[in-house]
């Protein structure tokens, strides 16, 4: 089922700026209103934080998640599907790697919260990007759109500021509007958002960032995270540990692709993975085991559980 503009298939979409001439006048009011909304600063209780290539679902009946955010995001996209009769939402980090596989993923984690026979529709959500010197945006945009219009289920594309539409001009250069969002999932809404608390393991979890990884359609699953560490929506596993870690390509350790567009939070995001760039340097193959496990453990300063173990 194709993805539906105003209740209308979405066509071929040659770039963004074909697609904003045929149907940039049903989402600009609602693009400009977003870009004018205040900066909120969100804390850490009730949030699910998302780092670059992260996705992560729940729906409004959960007692201990209430906010799904990100930030940082410049060439990169915030995807938001959410559920218009049961509320289930899922928020991914997309990157530009594995779209396809990360919107599937999206589609099922919302499905799977939401009742077989749950009456209203899938309503996307599409923001980030801006009109970069080398197009990556752009491109970006149109794999996300692509994607969603390959899924076999019927989704209304209802929100739409990417691109073009999220771009501003600073002293000659272009540079993003929208760096953060985030969702409140009882209320249905989405907003601006920074995030002071970006934790935990931060510079472990953006180690990804730098493999050859797709946005991971497993990385926070609310309901189970919570169920395991009560009070630590954010926790991870020993065995993501492994995968993030064994992931990384040390000699792709580089600067953001548009450097210029980048805030001072993607800076600091950056400098924060210094001491796992030394760790993942002196260990590139480290062995799995619980031996490597303590080293880990010990490096970073913190106590993990067990993927197979509940509290």
């Amino acid at each position: 089922m194709p993805l539906l503009v105003g209740g209308e298939a979405l066509g071929p979409c040659p770039s963004t700026r074909s697609f904003i001439e045929k149907h940039g006048a049903r989402y600009q009011a609602d693009a400009a209103a977003l870009r004018a909304q205040p900066v909120r600063t969100v804390g850490p209780e009730g949030l699910v934080y998302l780092h670059q290539g992260e996705m992560a679902a729940t729906e409004p009946t959960d007692d201990a998640t209430w906010l799904l955010g990100s930030e940082e995001a410049t060439t990169c996209h915030l995807v938001v599907l959410r559920h218009s009769g049961s509320g289930a939402v899922c928020l991914g980090h997309f990157d530009g790697s594995g779209t396809a596989r990360g919107a599937r993923a999206v589609v099922d984690h919302v499905l799977a919260l939401s009742p077989t026979q749950s009456p209203g529709r899938l309503e996307l959500h599409v923001i980030g990007g801006f009109e970069d010197e080398r197009s990556i945006s752009q491109r970006l945009t149109l794999d996300v759109l692509d994607a969603f219009s390959q899924q076999e289920e019927e989704i209304h594309l209802v929100t739409f500021c990417a691109s073009e539409l999220n771009d501003e001009l600073r002293e000659g250069h272009h540079w993003p509007v929208i760096y953060g969002i985030a969702v409140d999932v009882r209320a249905g809404s989405l907003f601006r958002a920074r995030f002071p608390d970006k934790g935990p393991d931060r510079a472990l979890r953006n180690s990804r960032n730098h493999g050859d990884n797709e946005v991971n359609g497993d990385t926070h699953s609310c309901e189970t995270l919570l169920r395991r560490v009560p009070g630590t929506p954010h926790a991870r596993s020993v065995l993501s540990l492994y995968c993030l870690v064994l992931s990384v390509k040390p000699r792709r350790w580089t600067l953001p692709k548009e450097p210029r567009s980048v805030d001072s939070c993607s800076h600091e995001s950056f400098k924060s993975r210094s001491p796992l760039v030394s760790f993942v340097v002196h260990h590139p193959a480290p062995p799995i085991s619980h031996g490597w496990l303590r080293t880990v453990r010990k490096k970073f300063q913190r106590t993990y559980i067990d993927s197979h173990t509940d509290p």
